[in-house]
């Protein structure tokens, strides 16, 4: 009998806002034994942030988005470039008007291009993260 393939889940979340409770969630995640990638998982090497993030995703079974105020840092152009075309970004281009994501807002958006899972948690409106937690 083989063992059964690990289930992956990438986690999101805006760090300087929600980076206490994502690294809460990962740490239940792993203790169910659930593969979990975050932020300070990925190394530096010769692909872009995007290019990596874009390997991860593409490879996981779920993508969950812990969403607040904040939409992040945003990426260079050249390293959107890099990517080559992503039909999915083009649509949000002409939809909202916007001319650029952060690298938050491509975590969701890889995620639709590839077809993964998406669990979507909002934070409340007027919501602040607490002193004793915050990161």
């Amino acid at each position: 009998m083989t063992a059964p393939d690990t289930y992956r889940v990438f986690l999101s979340a805006v760090t300087r806002e929600l980076g206490s409770y994502r690294k809460e969630v990962a740490r239940v995640l792993r203790r169910k034994e659930i593969e979990v990638r975050e932020q300070e998982h990925f190394r530096q090497g010769p692909a872009t942030l995007l290019e990596r993030l874009q390997a991860y995703i593409e490879q996981c079974d779920a993508v969950i988005l812990l969403i607040g105020e904040r939409c992040g840092a945003f990426p260079t152009e050249e390293h959107v470039a890099a990517l080559g075309t992503v039909p999915v970004f083009e649509s949000y281009r002409r939809s909202t008007g916007q001319a650029r994501a952060s690298y938050t807002q491509w975590e969701m958006l890889l995620a639709k291009q590839y077809g993964k899972r998406t669990y979507v948690f909002l934070s409340a409106p007027g919501f602040t993260v607490p002193l004793f937690i915050a990161s």
